[in-house]
C-alpha cells in the first residue's frame, strides 16, 4: 500500500473459536502503533473502540469466552504521509445476547447487581466482568459519550433484558382466543416500558395484538386490533427486543465512525472478520 498507494484488505479466516477476533485486534494495534502519529489521541481512540464493539457485539459461548456475534470490516485509513489517522467500521451480520447484557447482572466489589437473576450467578472465574466493564466505560468516554449517553445506552440494554422476562398465557376471558401477559411478569413489562419511554398499556397492547386495516368495506381508515396467541405474542416480543438492540448497536457504531473522521484519506487497509468464516 505504501509503494502503490492502493488500498489493501486482510481476511482473517478460521473456524469459530479459532481466534480471529484476537488476531484482528493484533493487526489493528500494529497498524496504529507502527504507522500512527506517535500514538496520538486519534490512534488511542481507534484502539479504545475495541472494548465497545466487543461488549455490544461479542458473547460468551461454549467454545469461546469472547466470540464475535457479528461480522465486521474495519478500515484503517492513511493520509499521503502514510500515517494512520482514521477508522471506519462496517457491520455485516450479527445476532444477539452480548456481553453488555451480562454486565448488568454482575455484582461489583462494593454493590449488588443491577438486575437480579433468580436462576443463579452468571459469573465465570476465567472472565473478569468488572474489569471488562471498566474498559467499556473508558472506551465510551474516550469517544465522547457523556454520562447521560451511557445511562441511556444501558437503559435500553436493561429494557431488552426485561422484555425477555415477559411471558404470555392464554386469556380465558377472551372469546377470540387472545393472550395476556403472565401476571408474575407484569413488573418486567412495566420496567421495560418505563426504560423505553413508553406507556405500559400501549406496550402490552402492541405485544398482544396486531393492527389490521380492512381493504374493502367499513369506514375509511378503520383500524381493527386482532388478538394474538401466546406463541405469536412471544414472537412479537422477540422481534421487538432484537430490533431495539440492533438499532442501539447501529447507533453506537455510527457514533464511533463519526468521532474518528477520515476525510483526507488516500488509501486504507481493511480487516475482514466474520463470525464462523
Amino acid at each position: 500500500m505504501k509503494r502503490l498507494l492502493h488500498s489493501q484488505s486482510i481476511i482473517v479466516s478460521g473456524e469459530s473459536g479459532a481466534g480471529k477476533t484476537e488476531s484482528q485486534k493484533c493487526i489493528l494495534r500494529y497498524l496504529c502503533e507502527s504507522w500512527g502519529s506517535t500514538a496520538g489521541p486519534v490512534e488511542q481512540r481507534i484502539l479504545e473502540t475495541n472494548p465497545i464493539l466487543e461488549a455490544f457485539g461479542n458473547a460468551k459461548t461454549v467454545r469461546n469466552n469472547n466470540s464475535s456475534r457479528f461480522g465486521k470490516f474495519v478500515e484503517i485509513h492513511f493520509n499521503r504521509k502514510v500515517t494512520a489517522f482514521g477508522k471506519l467500521i462496517q457491520c455485516l451480520l450479527r445476532n444477539n445476547n452480548q456481553h453488555a447484557m451480562r454486565f448488568l447482572t454482575f455484582r461489583t466489589p462494593t454493590s449488588t447487581c443491577v438486575l437480579e437473576r433468580p436462576e443463579g450467578d452468571l459469573r465465570d472465574e476465567l472472565v473478569d466482568d468488572y474489569a471488562d466493564f471498566q474498559r467499556l466505560l473508558k472506551g465510551l468516554r474516550s469517544i465522547g459519550f457523556s454520562e447521560q449517553d451511557v445511562n441511556i445506552i444501558f437503559a435500553v440494554v436493561a429494557a431488552v433484558l426485561h422484555l425477555g422476562n415477559v411471558h404470555f398465557i392464554e386469556n380465558l376471558e377472551d372469546s377470540k382466543g387472545g393472550c395476556m401477559v403472565e401476571p408474575s411478569n407484569e413488573v418486567s413489562l412495566r420496567h421495560a416500558a418505563s426504560l423505553l419511554g413508553l406507556d405500559d398499556f400501549e406496550l402490552k397492547s402492541g405485544l398482544t395484538t396486531r393492527i389490521m386495516q380492512p381493504v374493502k368495506g367499513g369506514d375509511k381508515g378503520t383500524i381493527i386490533r386482532v388478538p394474538l396467541k401466546p406463541y405469536e405474542a412471544s414472537a412479537a416480543r422477540d422481534a421487538l427486543a432484537k430490533a431495539v438492540y440492533s438499532r442501539l448497536f447501529d447507533a453506537i457504531v455510527a457514533r464511533i465512525n463519526k468521532c474518528i473522521p477520515f476525510g483526507d484519506s488516500v488509501s486504507y487497509i481493511g480487516v475482514l472478520d466474520i463470525a464462523g468464516f
